[in-house]
């Protein structure tokens, strides 16, 4: 392993740390806004902006976006990937020690999961020099459109009935779909950076990575007013994980270890990673912290309200007109100032 793969995997786990922190903000900061309307999309953004907490999760996770695009340039892109999904270790610990969220112990047992699958890959690792940024556009392009018909239906996944209740952790892996598509979009610009700004501004993949990269905030932020921080979180990274190791592998030539034992000890690591982080929404059955009204500038309305008007305005309600989907409904009901499930 040369250093600048070296420094790349470690500005991964830097990245991984980063983006983790500032989504359970965001995740607080949206909890506590009002509901998002798709049909009203540039409204519901500026009530979530209001935000302090999403404001400075949006900021903090950015951060860790430029991180990562810095250690993209440096070593291939399902190795870094291996790494940042090692960050399920500090999604967990953030959630627990510093937010205060519960984590059960099936929970626990994911993240211990993903610990083990990545010291199976650094082991099995074989010498890793550059950056493989080397592509065919045909196949980028068939790639991201399996990518694309697979985005629609975890965003309705939930109107089947043995998934409902599930939404916020399905449209989170909608919105990991969409940023999987544009970091595996960046990773191909990253090929064209030697060759200066103009070559950068003037490359397809780059409209590609922007408009994907922006429909994934979208979605995801969605997906935290709907599901726990965890469970979003955790399903969020599985699908980026899963694209960007695939588009790694199967696009740009990334190695795997040599000889059948090697091949399948590092299969087998790469597996136990990403089941990790599949492992780790359980907490369907938690629901998400209720919003406070007037807290950190969020809009609120109804004050003045009665206690049970108040209760139902702080629970995570549906919107008007009820949609039995994973795009409208968050599979919670107010009924006479609580909350049921």
């Amino acid at each position: 392993m040369t250093a600048g793969v070296a420094i790349g995997l470690a500005l991964g786990w830097v990245a991984a740390v980063a983006t983790n922190l500032g989504w359970l903000m965001k995740h607080r900061g949206a909890q506590r806004s009002s509901r998002m309307r798709h049909r009203r999309p540039w409204r519901s953004v500026q009530v979530l902006f209001a935000s302090r907490w999403f404001t400075a999760g949006v900021v903090i996770a950015s951060l860790g976006g430029l991180v990562h695009i810095a250690a993209l340039g440096l070593a291939p892109i399902s190795t870094v990937q291996a790494v940042m999904a090692a960050g399920i270790v500090t999604l967990g610990v953030l959630a627990e020690r510093v937010f205060g969220l519960p984590m059960p112990g099936r929970q626990w047992a994911g993240v211990g999961l993903t610990a083990a699958g990545l010291v199976l890959l650094a082991v099995t690792m074989p010498g890793l020099s550059g950056a493989h940024t080397t592509f065919s556009s045909a196949e980028m392009v068939i790639f991201d459109g399996v990518l694309l018909g697979l985005s629609g239906p975890l965003l309705f996944a939930s109107r089947l009935g043995w998934l409902a209740g599930h939404d916020g952790a399905l449209i989170g892996a909608a919105s990991g779909v969409f940023f999987g598509i544009s970091d595996v979009a960046i990773k191909a610009v990253v090929g064209v950076a030697g060759s200066g700004p103009a070559a950068i501004l003037l490359d397809p993949w780059l409209a590609v990575a922007v408009i994907t990269g922006l429909i994934a905030q979208y979605i995801s932020a969605r997906s935290l007013q709907t599901g726990d921080a965890v469970s979003v979180t955790a399903l969020t990274g599985l699908a980026v994980n899963v694209a960007n190791i695939g588009g790694g592998i199967l696009l740009f030539g990334d190695p795997l270890a040599s000889g059948l034992a090697g091949s399948l000890v590092e299969a087998a690591a790469f597996v136990m990673i990403c089941s990790g982080a599949f492992l780790t929404p359980v907490r369907a059955a938690i629901p998400p912290s209720a919003s406070r009204p007037g807290d950190d500038g969020e809009s609120q309305s109804g004050a003045g309200s009665s206690p049970s008007s108040a209760a139902a305005q702080n629970a995570p309600a549906l919107p008007r007109g009820e949609v039995r989907g994973a795009w409208m409904s968050s599979g919670t009901h107010i009924q006479s100032g609580g909350i049921k499930r």
